[in-house]
């Protein structure tokens, strides 16, 4: 049918209706279709192979180049089919150089937000990469993703984040909740400095509120040094910084103390 639809609109709508079938008899079309000169007509075709369980020998090569691909919407398409793929980490090589050199952020964030799905070292060298991203969008996508990460590169990373004077208080904030879930003992001195500058009496409500963030973190990281800086803080604080130091007292080491698989 598909070989017979001579509109725009029928082609697109077969294509769509392909994603939510069985791809026994329809992935021929779509890994044709992803050769369309329609930009629309190939991120339909992407998004179709996507759903596909089992899309054949020929899916890998055909995500490489749509990764590739000059429109944004493919690319996007396509990041959004290999996320849950086994063969993701052959494509790591076209990963990273969509997370240095794509020019939209977009998709460098799709790139940072799936990183933790390779291996450590391809994954720590999207974040690397990501961190470090000019736009907050793909900086935002990569702090999550660097939870599950066991690396001292990784650390370093995540506290230039929360030492940097020049960065959003968003990402600080972010930062501050992935250290805590790292139970990254490293970071406690900045997670005090975080802290302490949201505990100022007139601190303004983004610093308060990565301030919070930078206590809870502190808390779930425990340890005598965190609980030292804890009750330092509290010398010199806000109401809610008072309230949020208290709960990260009462909780100390109690996330990081649960052996996690």
């Amino acid at each position: 049918r598909y070989a017979a639809a001579t509109t725009f609109t029928d082609r697109y709508r077969l294509l769509e209706l392909m994603g939510h079938l069985p791809c026994v008899n329809s992935e021929t079309v779509l890994f044709t279709a992803v050769q369309d000169p329609d930009h629309l007509i190939r991120t339909a075709a992407v998004t179709g192979l996507g759903s596909c369980e089992h899309p054949g020998g020929q899916a890998v090569p055909t995500l490489k180049q749509a990764l590739m691909d000059p429109a944004p919407e493919v690319r996007l398409a396509a990041l959004q089919a290999a996320a849950n793929r086994s063969a993701l980490r052959s494509l790591a090589p076209t990963l990273t150089k969509l997370a240095s050199s794509d020019l939209w952020p977009a998709v460098r964030s799709r790139v940072a937000a799936i990183a933790s799905r390779l291996s450590q070292k391809e994954a720590v060298s999207i974040l690397r990469i990501a961190l470090e991203d000019s736009s907050i969008g793909v900086r935002r996508a990569a702090l999550p993703s660097t939870v599950p990460i066991v690396s001292s590169e990784i650390d370093t990373l995540i506290a230039a984040r929360l030492e940097d004077a020049g960065e959003s208080l968003e990402i600080i904030g972010l930062a501050a909740d992935a250290a805590g879930k790292r139970c990254q003992e490293s970071a406690l001195p900045a997670l005090f400095s975080v802290l302490k500058k949201g505990a100022e009496p007139l601190a303004a409500p983004e610093a308060i509120s990565a301030a919070i963030l930078a206590a809870r973190a502190m808390g779930a990281v425990g340890g005598e040094q965190a609980k030292s800086l804890l009750q330092k803080a509290a010398r010199r604080s806000n109401p809610a910084i008072d309230r949020a130091i208290q709960a990260a007292m009462e909780a100390l080491g109690d996330f990081c103390s649960v052996p996690r698989s």
